[in-house]
C-alpha cells in the first residue's frame, strides 16, 4: 500500500472503534449501522489484499533468475564438452549446431533460451554412445533436461503470479475508493448529531482528518 492508503486504513479503523463504543450516537444516525457494517467489510477486503500484495514479486523473479542461470549453466556445460567432441572429430557441421557462448545465452530471450537448449539436447542425445569420455552420459543429459523442463514449465506460472500482484493493486484502489464512498455517507450522518453529541462530533472530526482525497468537502 502507499503511505496514503496505510493512512486510510488506520482511519478507517479507528472510525469503526468509534462508532462501536458509541452505540447510542450510532442509533441516531439513520443509516449508522449498515454504514458501519460495509466499513468493517472494506476494511477486511482491503487488509486481506494487502498481505497478498505485501508478498511481492521479489521471491517470483528470484525464483525465475535461478531457473534462468541454472539452464544457461548446464546449456553451457553441455555446450563445451560437445564441441570438444566435435572438434576432435572434425565435425563442423556438429559444431556449427553445438557452439555458444555465456555472453550470447544471456541475451536470448526466454523462449530463445529453452528452443537454443532443445535443439542442443536433442543433437546431443544422438551421439550419447561417443560423448562418455567428455563427461555426457544419460544422467548430465537427464539433468539437463530437467532444467529445460524446469525453466519452461515455471514461467507460465511466474507469469500468472506477477500478473495476480499486479491485479491485487488494481483491486486495492477499489476496494479504497468503496471505503471512501462509505466515509462520504458517514460525514453527512454525522452531521445529523452535531448537536445532541459535541465531544462525539469533535473525536470523529479529528480522527478523519487524513481524509485529504475525499471528493466531500471535510468536516
Amino acid at each position: 500500500m502507499t503511505n496514503l492508503q496505510t493512512q486510510k486504513l488506520r482511519m478507517y479503523l479507528t472510525v469503526q472503534v468509534l462508532l462501536k463504543a458509541n452505540p447510542d450516537v450510532l442509533a441516531k444516525m439513520p443509516n449508522g449501522a449498515e454504514l458501519l457494517a460495509q466499513l468493517e467489510t472494506q476494511i477486511q477486503l482491503i487488509q486481506s489484499n494487502n498481505v497478498l500484495q505485501q508478498q511481492g514479486t521479489s521471491a517470483l523473479t528470484q525464483q525465475k533468475s535461478v531457473l534462468r542461470t541454472t539452464l544457461i549453466a548446464n546449456t553451457l556445460d553441455t555446450s563445451h564438452k560437445m564441441q570438444a567432441y566435435a572438434a576432435f572429430v572434425k565435425d563442423s557441421a556438429l559444431l556449427g549446431k553445438v557452439e555458444t557462448n555465456e555472453t550470447d545465452l544471456k541475451r536470448l530471450s526466454e523462449e530463445e533460451l529453452i528452443v537454443f537448449a532443445k535443439s542442443l539436447y536433442a543433437t546431443t542425445n544422438l551421439y550419447l554412445s561417443k560423448t562418455a569420455a567428455y563427461g555426457i552420459t544419460d544422467k548430465t543429459q537427464a539433468t539437463f533436461l530437467s532444467g529445460i523442463n524446469g525453466f519452461e514449465e515455471g514461467l507460465p506460472q511466474i507469469r500468472k503470479e506477477k500478473q495476480d500482484q499486479k491485479n491485487i493493486t488494481v483491486l486495492l484502489v477499489d476496494e479504497f475508493d468503496a471505503a471512501d464512498g462509505v466515509m462520504d455517507q458517514l460525514n453527512l450522518q454525522v452531521e445529523l448529531v452535531k448537536e445532541a453529541y459535541p465531544q462525539f462530533y469533535a473525536d470523529y472530526k479529528q480522527l478523519t482528518k487524513v481524509r485529504v482525497t475525499f471528493k466531500t468537502v471535510p468536516l
